[in-house]
């Protein structure tokens, strides 16, 4: 279904040809207690990066000062092994593909374990851990999450959607003592979750046949709540694969779908939460790194520009790919960026102040790697 606002032609990918370049690369921080295997996600919040992803030992959060992005520095990192848990502060971490940042406090979803845990960032110098929830009902790994208004939205390997109360109150939770409230459970494969005000949407897999590769919707108000979601509208996207990560951004949600030769983003009509329905599709020469969702952003009067972050290509390994996506069902290539070096797989990229953030896992998962790019041409950097 075609809306209003795909109506007038797009004069952006004719206009204007957005490249970019490689213009250094830093040395990885030195410390003998840790090894950076990789980072699968960055969040950005004012002059502060903050990139998670696996190590050795154990789950890696590294915060950045990037204030110059020509020059940004480590200012800080938590680091985890595989030691016993205790009963009160520190909590060690295990292993993340996502997070999520608001104010003071970062909330991290474990695809190492099935907890969710938040951290004080409020002295982006200093990090540390105040609490972490188990949740229930054998969800397996906590891959997507969301956050609105001290509530928190997972996707789980096992259980589909959860809900957590890390401090709305509706459901008795505090940022201490985060309280579960729902549960999607049934055997439900998610991956990705996202949040346009009062609508949620998540995704949900199978992963053989692929018979079931859904993006669904849910309200949080009326018949549903902010403890307890409704479900709207389960849409069987169009390429045939798992439905993966998910992102949205003004009328339109794209749905990460991969499998064995197929990296595709789909492009869904959400305009109307109960009527979803599917536009277009983008398929990208490169592999899909899971972790992923491609990032849409507004260029210009009217224009849409949608990233696309991949990897494992063994010439030139990680690429940001863009598209203009103004005419979504007639999406148009503008350009590619590589990282040049052979294999190196990109996870999140985040959008920010002019400049892409890319979490880069490395080539064959050895070093961690935050590349940020500038979409005007004059500065890109490179830091492990």
């Amino acid at each position: 279904m075609i809306s209003q606002y795909d109506s007038v032609p797009s004069p952006l990918a004719a206009a204007i040809f957005l490249n970019y370049s490689l213009l250094n690369q830093t040395a990885q921080p030195v410390d003998p207690g840790f090894t950076i295997t990789g980072y699968e996600n960055v969040v950005i919040q004012g002059n502060y990066a903050y990139a998670i992803g696996g190590g050795n030992p154990g789950f890696t959060l590294s915060i950045f000062d990037v204030t110059d992005c020509s020059a940004p520095r480590v200012i800080s990192y938590l680091t985890t092994g595989s030691v016993p848990w205790v009963s009160g502060p520190p909590y060690y971490l295990n292993g993340s593909y996502n997070m999520w940042i608001d104010g003071i406090y970062l909330y991290v979803a474990s695809s190492g374990s099935s907890y969710l845990y938040i951290v004080n960032v409020a002295n982006p110098f200093a990090p540390f851990n105040v609490s972490r929830l188990l949740i229930s009902g054998s969800p397996g790994s906590i891959y997507g999450i969301a956050y609105q208004a001290g509530y928190c939205y997972l996707a789980t390997q096992s259980t589909g959607l959860v809900v957590v109360d890390v401090g709305g109150g509706a459901g008795g939770g505090t940022i201490t003592a985060p309280v579960q409230t729902y549960q999607e459970g049934g055997g439900v494969k998610s991956f990705g979750v996202a949040i346009s005000g009062s609508t949620l949407y998540t995704t949900q897999y199978t992963t053989s046949v692929y018979t079931i590769r859904q993006i669904k919707s849910w309200t949080l108000v009326g018949v549903g709540s902010v403890t307890v979601p409704h479900l709207l509208q389960s849409l069987q996207v169009t390429t045939a694969g798992e439905a993966l990560g998910v992102s949205v951004y003004q009328n339109t949600a794209y749905v990460t779908v991969s499998a064995t030769g197929v990296n595709s983003i789909n492009l869904i009509d959400i305009t109307n939460p109960s009527s979803m329905s599917n536009i277009s599709q983008i398929a990208s020469a490169n592999t899909f790194n899971s972790a992923f969702t491609a990032q849409a952003a507004s260029f210009g009067a009217g224009n849409t520009i949608l990233y696309i972050p991949s990897g494992k290509n063994a010439v030139y390994g990680g690429a940001i790919d863009s598209y203009d996506v103004t005419i979504r069902a007639t999406p148009v290539h503008i350009a590619q960026t590589t990282t040049g070096v052979a294999n190196s797989v990109f996870g999140g990229i985040a959008l920010s102040n002019g400049y892409i953030f890319c979490a880069d896992y490395g080539p064959v998962s050895t070093n961690g790697n935050l590349d940020i790019f500038s979409q005007d041409n004059t500065s890109l950097s490179r830091i492990i």
